[in-house]
């Protein structure tokens, strides 16, 4: 697919901010509006953000515009998000950072923190995982790998990397054709034998020379690709720099991995629907399928009476399969309070998490 046309209208939109300093994107689709306005309560107005949405209705964007004063930029069309961090790669100019619209952040520091870099420090990020289940002892270097949830790059490793002549995407990588990692609709970059030599001392390898790529772990197959940045970060390791953990968060598989009371990830907020199709091969994520239907329940009573008229019927087709499985707004909400308990967050935390937008305020 040719994306030139939109790739410039992005960048036109981008040439024409005002301020394009320590910028924090927030990239969100149709549907998902409600998990836009929690984001945007823990997000401290001095930081500077720019809004990015795809495919959404007249309705969606009018919400958009009347919420928040950051710019925002529209796509007429559907992209996944691996298509909006190439657009960014190949647009700023500056430092620039991600959040994804199921990241809370409780400390509002952790933004400013973020924008500070030293200069071998490719990437600032605040979760990331080890791959240990591969098939050999252990990496040639011990290995951190980022994941996007809430991180910031540094625009001058990008740039570093391009005048030596490197070319490497923020998108997902397979050594074939694949969509494994993406939308159906869109397939992966395909990594070639260039990339593979400078991965050689850093990834494992099998008996017959074949890389170890990181496991991701979803799902009920072992599945292994170059997921999305981690092949940038691979590489920029290889040129001698160094993703730094501004907080040292763990994922697994386990949804309180992703929890602590600075930021919290919930994770799967656009596709948990997929946990419980059989043929999308996510058959293990189903046991929390009902832990995160009852968030997102949550956050959508929350701010339905705010939201456009669709998501009252969103809400009710929510309520519907809520009550169907025997659980109600108030077991919905204990059950939310009591996952988040378990994972250790104070009882502070939990409150500016589900109670009314009326009473948060910064701690």
């Amino acid at each position: 697919m040719d994306f030139t046309k939109y790739l410039q209208n992005f960048q036109q939109f981008y040439n024409q901010l005002e301020n394009k300093s320590n910028i924090f994107y927030m990239y969100f689709t149709k549907g998902l509006l409600h998990w836009v306005d929690q984001c945007l309560d823990f997000i401290p107005e001095d930081v500077n953000l720019v809004l990015i949405g795809a495919d959404l209705s007249e309705e969606e964007i009018k919400w958009v515009r009347g919420r928040t004063l950051s710019p925002f930029h529209t796509f007429p069309r559907y992209f996944d998000d691996k298509t909006i961090w190439e657009f960014l790669f190949q647009t700023n100019q500056q430092h620039f950072g991600w959040i994804d619209i199921d990241c809370f952040v409780l400390n509002k520091n952790l933004f400013q923190e973020m924008t500070v870099f030293e200069k071998d420090v490719a990437v600032n990020c605040v979760w990331s995982y080890y791959d240990d289940y591969h098939p050999v002892e252990s990496y040639k270097t011990k290995l951190d790998i980022l994941k996007t949830y809430f991180l910031f790059i540094n625009i001058d490793v990008v740039k570093a990397l391009q005048k030596r002549g490197i070319t490497v995407s923020p998108c997902t990588y397979n050594e074939e054709v694949s969509s494994l990692g993406r939308h159906p609709d869109f397939t992966s970059c395909i990594i070639t034998e260039e990339l593979k030599d400078m991965l050689r001392t850093i990834l494992p390898q099998k008996e017959d020379g074949s890389l170890v790529y990181p496991l991701i772990m979803r799902g009920s197959e072992e599945r292994r690709f170059i997921d999305t940045l981690v092949m940038y970060q691979l590489i920029a390791q290889y040129c001698g720099y160094r993703l730094n953990k501004v907080r040292p968060f763990k994922i697994g598989t386990t949804l309180d991995q992703y929890f602590s009371d600075e930021a919290v990830h919930i994770g799967g907020s656009s596709w948990y629907k997929t946990y419980m199709d059989p043929n999308a091969g996510f058959s293990e994520l189903s046991v929390y399928y009902e832990d995160i239907l009852s968030i997102d329940f949550i956050i959508m009573v929350r701010s339905v009476e705010r939201l456009p008229s669709v998501y009252g019927i969103k809400k009710r087709i929510m309520q519907a399969e809520l009550n169907n499985r025997g659980i109600s707004l108030n077991q919905a909400r204990e059950r939310v309070v009591k996952l988040l308990i378990k994972s250790g967050l104070q009882e502070a935390s939990v409150n500016r998490l589900v109670q009314d937008r009326e009473s948060r305020a910064w701690l």
